[in-house]
This record gives C-alpha cells, structure tokens and sequence, in this order.
C-alpha cells in the first residue's frame, strides 16, 4: 500500500463521514421504488443513484490487543462520470479510533486502531454515488504514468507457490 497523498483526518468511536448527507443515506434511501434493471431502457437514462451498504466482520478466537485495521472502501470524491455523494463508516467497538487518509488514487483509507477488541469487531459502511450518464469523461492514464500500473507489487508477485 501507498502512503497518503493527503492529510489525515481524525475521529473517534462510531461515525466517520459526511454528516452533512445523512438524509441521502436513511431518509431517502427508504424512499427509493426498486426497479427492475431488466425494463430499464438504459439508453435514456441520463442519472442514476446508487445506495450500498456493506458490513465486515471479523471474530477472533480470543481477545485481541492493539488491533489495527485498513479499510480503503469509499472511492475517490469523483471519478470519470460518478460523484461521491455521502458516505459512512461505524466501527462497532467505543473504544475505536479512525485517521481517515487518501492512497495516491484519491481513495479515503480508514486506518481503525482498537485497543482491545474481545472476540468480534464489525465495520458497518454506507454509500451514496451518483452518476451522471450526460457526459462521459473516463481518466486516462498519462503516458509516463503507464508502466507504474503494468508492474508487480509484493502484494501481486508470484511466489514459489504459483511459479510451481
């Protein structure tokens, strides 16, 4: 993993977000009419919303001391034609605290340090993306920028298992 490309932000226990949008997250989401993707006619839809809610949760054998957790769940604010329109993430345990930092890619990465977690933690995140079908601008990878994105990473390289 990259380091940060921008400063940290702190909280503590609970929730980390966009407060300000909340409502996208319960008001109006328990409002949405399901559709059935099947009907769409996609060709002439011009926006979309997409609402997520995603839940991990580990369980230990034993109690855990000085646990530190990395979660990079949220995207970057605005990538090619959608827009991060609200996001949440609660730690389960009080005692929690979470640095939200951003990779090289603009993604948020929660670093979670907890400093004893009993036998169960659950990260509970939420997200509201919107995108905009009007006009299209997918990024592009500048040139000099290429092979960074071709190249092995420790988390990538084969080892003796798979060179077999």
């Amino acid at each position: 993993m990259s380091e940060p490309a921008a400063p940290a932000i702190a909280g503590t226990a609970g929730d980390i977000g966009m407060n300000q949008s909340l409502d996208l997250m319960t008001r109006d989401a328990s409002h949405v009419a399901l559709l059935d993707h099947r009907i769409v006619e996609w060709d002439q839809v011009r926006q979309s919303r997409y609402w997520m809610h995603q839940t991990f949760t580990y369980r230990y054998p034993g109690s855990v001391r000085e646990l530190k957790q990395w979660l990079i769940v949220i995207p970057r604010d605005d990538y090619g034609d959608q827009q991060v329109c609200a996001y949440q993430l609660h730690v389960s345990i009080p005692t929690a605290t979470t640095t939200t930092t951003f990779d090289t890619l603009g993604n948020r990465v929660f670093r979670v340090y907890v400093p004893q977690v009993e036998s169960e933690i659950t990260f509970d995140m939420r997200l509201v993306i919107e995108r905009s079908f009007e006009t299209v601008s997918w990024p592009r990878v500048p040139a000099g920028e290429v092979a960074r994105y071709l190249q092995a990473t420790h988390l990538t390289t084969a080892d003796a298992r798979i060179e077999m």
